[in-house]
């Protein structure tokens, strides 16, 4: 005689201890992550939600599509050990005792050398996920790495696959630059986004030329409107150095843009090209959005974005590796004696402007990278990336 029984189906404890609602870089990397897990219906996951720095948070439980509201909704009181922890966070600040498996995530430094002290935590835990093999070359070459540093890029914003995007920006000029990234310090030595000089660089390149314009994305560290006059002074500023007369314009966006706003910038026809002269980049999240939209791309070809990015398909900068400023010396993040990427002024002048009289051509090469960046750095890819790696503790 036979008897029914209900199959009862346990379901893996998880932690993602991330500044998942932070509007910053590592915000939209932890929200990617958190958007997999969720995505899974095998798992009872539990956030905990993390500052990072000063980064202000997204408050909007409606905003990017509901995902913000889930966030919350997952956010628990910690009071058991979980099957497995997923920590976005830099390697000092990493809990190897808060799971039975833990793995630590983090874009670690964009110079050539991480703190030494940080391997210590890369070796306390099960493994760890950067987002390019740039930052694991960093990790390996600081010193003995003992544990499995695993590749999971992240992807570009889905936004840019949809054929409509209700948010939308309109320019007056037919040939706009793009230049995203927080506007920091006042020392444009010390900017590792290198966004003064770019806007110096530009007022000299197109002096008295009506045709061109610049639209800038940044704010100074908040969304506030105290933030928003403090950074219009500073670019005002920076431009009444470099500019004589009223040309070339350069356009302020400040503020938090979701996803699908920033998607609408990258798809807009009259932003022809994204500017970045970093000095150096874990991943660089507008420049895979760049890259999938077929925007023709400025940017040296060194450090985390040259994952996805082909040399031969951007307009390459030249540089020189240099030892970062003794001020920007901090003894946790950026160590003495560690490097990052220079970009020669003249030719960043030089390669904009060529850009600007030869669109077409850098539209072609954009146009040949993109598929290539779609097919590798979807959103599908990506997660098919994590099913891989978590199938040991999940599966």
């Amino acid at each position: 005689m036979g008897e029914d029984y209900n199959m009862i189906k346990f379901k893996r404890k998880v932690l993602l201890r991330a500044p998942l609602l932070t509007v910053s870089g590592y915000g939209v990397h932890c929200r990617q992550i958190f958007d997999y897990l969720y995505s899974r219906n095998d798992l009872d996951l539990t956030v905990q939600v993390l500052n990072w720095g000063s980064t202000p948070w997204i408050v909007d439980r409606h905003s990017e599509d509901g995902l913000i509201g889930k966030i919350m909704m997952c956010s628990k009181q910690i009071k058991e050990k979980f099957d497995v922890s997923v920590q976005v966070q830099l390697p000092d600040e990493w809990d190897e005792s808060l799971a039975h498996h833990n793995i630590g995530v983090s874009a670690f430094v964009e110079t050539d050398i991480c703190n030494p002290m940080w391997l210590d935590k890369v070796n306390k835990m099960n493994e760890v996920i950067v987002p390019s093999n740039f930052v694991k070359e960093v990790v390996f070459n600081t010193g003995n790495v003992k544990k499995n540093i695993e590749v999971i890029p992240e992807h570009y914003n889905y936004n840019i696959d949809k054929k409509q995007n209700k948010e939308n920006f309109h320019f007056d000029k037919k040939f706009n630059f793009l230049i995203l990234g927080q506007l920091t310090g006042d020392n444009p030595d010390n900017d590792r986004k290198n966004i003064e000089n770019m806007i110096k660089w530009y007022c000299e390149e197109f002096k008295d030329n009506r045709n061109v314009n610049l639209i800038l994305k940044t704010n100074s560290g908040r969304c506030s409107l105290n933030d928003r006059s403090r950074t219009v002074a500073r670019v005002s500023e920076i431009v009444d150095r470099n500019r004589k007369g009223k040309y070339p314009t350069i356009d302020v966006l400040h503020g938090n843009l979701t996803s699908k706003e920033i998607a609408s910038l990258f798809k807009n026809n009259k932003i022809k090209c994204l500017l970045s002269a970093t000095r150096g980049e874990g991943y660089g999240l507008p420049l895979v959005d760049a890259a999938a939209s077929a925007m023709p791309i400025v940017v040296p070809a060194y450090s985390g974005h040259m994952e996805f990015l082909e040399k031969e398909n951007i307009c390459s900068l030249n540089y020189k590796m240099s030892q970062i400023p003794p001020n920007r010396i901090d003894a946790r993040i950026f160590m003495k004696d560690s490097k990052w990427a220079e970009v020669d002024g003249d030719d960043f002048k030089n390669k904009i402007r060529d850009v600007f009289e030869n669109y077409t051509a850098y539209r072609k090469k954009a146009q040949r990278m993109q598929q290539r960046v779609r097919n590798n750095f979807s959103r599908e890819s990506v997660f098919e990336k994590y099913d891989q790696f978590f199938e040991k503790y999940l599966g």
